[in-house]
């Protein structure tokens, strides 16, 4: 009986044995279940299938809307196209401004796993109208980070505020000589002015751009001649000048170009707002007794225009604000005096013999001001890109 029961034992521990090693040969021969069922990148990201799904952020953020929720958690399970379909159907009306870049990051990155180059491409551009100084961050999808590190964006519309200092060199072309003037027969002219300009910039091509600047420029002068050896004349002038400069300017810009230089040319069409003046004779020895300063405007070229040329330095510590130091040299192409009123001031000439000299003036202005960029467009790098709708 024993014997018996023995070899019940045996044949019962063998059945038991080989059923396990058939269940366990038909497991392995059955084919792997995909991870991503519609992966086609190496860098997928790990499936999430939570009912609420937190982006890895310093701070996790959870999403309030479902539907965007259950987007990020097709795109996460590899599932782009039922993504990608649920996102055309979204409405994102109602989307913040984290969310918006949170449904368009992802659209990108499903996109361009697709091989959907175009489409991909042209949501990055829309991306980066939206978020020009965004910056992708190590949590992004590695698909997404490949697709903006083809682009970068450029300022297409900018306004500046600017102070100059300018140097201004008379041309003399007539000298009234009299006949008292037996020391010296060309005048000195000691010049100060300075001038504030506001400028508005577009770029019409990535390395060309115009601007039109209202330019407000004040300048005070004095003449000044040594007539005989004891007595000098002076004859001292404050006159303001408004002028529309339209330059066209040819530059560097590149994506993180720390300096950007360019160079510039224009044509600046001016008009004097209003001319004072004062005359009087310094004798040695003698108390001298300044006139009041008297209205002039009507003897000046009161329009006017220059052609100029420069060179300007920007330096761009933020892509909103950039800030710049200018060299400009321009040259007047009508005198400053209008030669057909050279008697028109009428105490300087009966008191003190003095008729209006016919010069023109040049200038080299240094510049330092501050641009606001407020529009931006997105470029692409080396020529890289697909036609975008």
């Amino acid at each position: 009986m024993k014997k018996v029961l023995g070899n019940i034992l045996i044949i019962t521990i063998i059945i038991w044995t080989g059923a396990a090693l058939t269940a366990s040969a038909q497991n392995d021969s059955l084919p792997p279940i995909p991870l991503y069922e519609n992966a086609t990148s190496k860098n997928a990201p790990s499936p999430d299938n939570r009912n609420v799904v937190s982006v890895a952020s310093d701070n996790a953020t959870i999403f309030a809307d479902n539907e965007l929720r259950k987007f990020y958690n097709l795109y996460a399970a590899g599932k782009y196209h039922e993504a990608l379909s649920l996102s055309k159907k979204m409405s994102t009306e109602h989307f913040g401004k984290f969310e918006h870049q949170v449904h368009q990051k992802y659209s990108i990155a499903a996109y361009k796993e697709m091989e959907y180059n175009e489409e991909a491409d042209s949501v990055a551009k829309i991306f980066l109208k939206k978020n020009p100084f965004y910056t992708p961050n190590p949590y992004d999808p590695v698909s997404f980070r490949e697709v903006l590190s083809n682009y970068y964006t450029m300022p297409r519309f900018s306004v500046w505020v600017s102070l100059a200092n300018p140097f201004v060199y008379t041309q003399i072309d007539t000298v009234n000589v009299i006949t008292i003037d037996t020391m010296q027969r060309k005048p000195d002219y000691d010049y100060n002015a300075f001038s504030v300009q506001l400028g508005f910039e577009y770029h019409i091509f990535k390395f060309l751009s115009i601007a039109v600047a209202p330019t407000f420029s004040f300048y005070n002068y004095t003449r000044s001649i040594q007539r005989h050896k004891f007595a000098t004349y002076y004859y001292s002038e404050k006159y303001a000048v408004v002028s529309l400069p339209l330059r066209v300017e040819a530059g560097m810009y590149k994506e993180n170009l720390f300096f950007a230089p360019s160079i510039y040319v224009g044509i600046q069409p001016k008009y004097v707002i209003k001319s004072r003046y004062q005359s009087y004779e310094d004798i040695l020895g003698q108390l001298v007794e300044k006139p009041d300063y008297k209205s002039n405007t009507e003897v000046k070229n009161r329009f006017n225009y220059a052609i100029f040329g420069g060179a300007r330095l920007s330096f761009n510590h933020t892509k909103r604000f950039t800030y710049f130091a200018e060299a400009t040299f321009s040259m007047d192409m009508l005198p400053i005096n209008d030669p057909s009123k050279k008697y028109s001031t009428y105490d300087a000439l009966f008191r003190d013999l003095y008729i209006n000299d016919v010069y023109r003036v040049k200038e080299i202005s240094i510049m330092a001001g501050v641009k606001v960029n407020l529009q931006y467009s997105t470029e692409a790098k080396n020529g890289y890109g697909y036609y975008h709708k």
